[in-house]
């Protein structure tokens, strides 16, 4: 097996130690939400929100309904999703940074709970705000079960 000569050590060790960690961010809807129908709702995880993760302040309980990016970066985001029980319509969800989305995904519905996910990579700016949207088409008013948005940073 080969070792590393002392140049190769000296150089491993200060990488690792110049290593920035990832920062990240993860909510989750602490209650049901009732979607209308037909209409784009951004998912407001309110005050009383699980935070599973937050290294860098991310979520703030002023604006529940968004994720502050703080620091500049490509990001990843996950969104996953639930929906009640209704055979008709559409179901969409999809996460905007600013004004722009960066994941989405779109369809038909189930008789069934709809479990939905959509991920996406983004270059963000500081303060830059990213929110969850969802749209259902089932006729009449929707429970949003469940909403889960994760973010983290992979890359300046």
């Amino acid at each position: 097996m080969n070792s590393l000569t002392n140049n190769q050590t000296s150089e491993v060790r200060r990488i690792i130690t110049t290593m920035t960690p990832p920062c990240y961010c993860c909510v989750v809807l602490p209650a049901v939400q009732s979607i209308p129908d037909a209409a784009d709702t951004t998912v407001d995880f309110t005050s009383g929100a699980t935070v599973e993760a937050d290294t860098d302040s991310f979520f703030s309980t002023s604006d529940p309904d968004q994720i502050t990016i703080p620091k500049a970066g490509f990001y990843v985001v996950t969104a996953n999703v639930s929906f009640a029980t209704d055979a008709d319509g559409i179901r969409t969800v999809w996460v905007v940074n600013e004004s722009t989305t960066v994941a989405r995904i779109r369809t038909t519905s189930l008789d069934a709970e709809m479990h939905l996910s959509c991920a996406g990579g983004f270059l963000a700016a500081a303060s830059d705000a990213l929110v969850l949207k969802v749209r259902q088409s089932g006729g009449a008013a929707l429970n949003l079960n469940s909403a889960r948005l994760a973010v983290v940073r992979v890359g300046p």
